[in-house]
C-alpha cells in the first residue's frame, strides 16, 4: 500500500493549485494552524513543523475546503465537517493499493 504524497502542484476544476510547505519563522496564518488554504491565489500552505502523517491530513484538509467552496460556501466554512471529510479520505487514502 501507498500512503497520500503531497504534491508541489496539482489541478482542479481547471486551475493550477500550488502547495508550499512553509517554515514556522515565515509562517504567518496563526500558531494554532498547521495549514492553510488562500482560494484567490489557489495556494495551499502547510507548517513545515509537523511529522509527515499530519502533513498529509492537512493537506486533505484544505483540499476538502477547496472542494467544496464552489459547491456549498457555508458547508466549506465547518470545521468539523471538513476535518471528519478529510479524515475519511486519508483512512481510503492509506488503504488504497497501487495508487
Amino acid at each position: 500500500m501507498k500512503s497520500i504524497k503531497i504534491p508541489n502542484k496539482f489541478s482542479y476544476n481547471g486551475h493550477t493549485v500550488s502547495v508550499r510547505i512553509v517554515s514556522p519563522e515565515v509562517w504567518t496564518h496563526g500558531e494554532e494552524n498547521v495549514g492553510c488554504l488562500d482560494p484567490s491565489n489557489m495556494t495551499i500552505e502547510l507548517r513545515a513543523d509537523h511529522c509527515p502523517s499530519v502533513l498529509r491530513q492537512k493537506f486533505l484538509h484544505e483540499v476538502v475546503h477547496l472542494m467544496l467552496l464552489p459547491i456549498n460556501p457555508q458547508i466549506a466554512e465547518d470545521e468539523q465537517f471538513v476535518e471528519q471529510l478529510s479524515q475519511a479520505m486519508n483512512q481510503l487514502g492509506m488503504r488504497v493499493e497501487g495508487a
